[in-house]
């Protein structure tokens, strides 16, 4: 499956990131990205993107990336980092990059980025177990 098809299949059957306006938009070899346009569902109690939503995004873009290869993966462990609130201002993307593709176990370090503003609001690493 080329990385086209591969975006299509998360856009159209993964529910949770559907129920929760995340969408692949690029794929390739060494990167990944998804985006979402914030609602007033997306916020949390203090009026601020919820930080559940911003780690999604990190982990669906982390994800995507080290099955393009056509293994199945499952995340076993993550380190996450809040550094900003975001609101509904813009428009957020992750963007996801492999630190070591493993024959059974990959890591990826992920990054949530205002789309017009450019900041990073929150990073993490995560670790899969991947197999054939």
């Amino acid at each position: 499956m080329d990385y086209k098809e591969q975006m299509k299949q998360a856009n159209e059957n993964n529910a949770f990131m559907i129920h929760n306006g995340v969408r692949a938009v690029e794929l390739s070899e060494t990167a990944a990205r998804v985006e979402m346009d914030p609602e007033k569902t997306s916020l949390n109690s203090m009026g601020g993107i919820h930080a559940g939503l911003m780690f999604l995004m990190a982990e669906a873009a982390a994800g995507l990336l080290v099955r393009n290869d056509g293994r199945t993966c499952v995340t076993i462990d993550s380190s996450f980092r809040f550094l900003r609130s975001a609101g509904l201002s813009e428009p957020l993307y992750a963007e996801a990059r492999v630190i070591k593709r493993g024959r059974t176990v990959s890591f990826c370090h992920s990054g949530v980025y205002g789309r017009d503003s450019g900041k990073l609001f929150a990073e993490g690493d995560f670790t899969f177990f991947c197999q054939e």
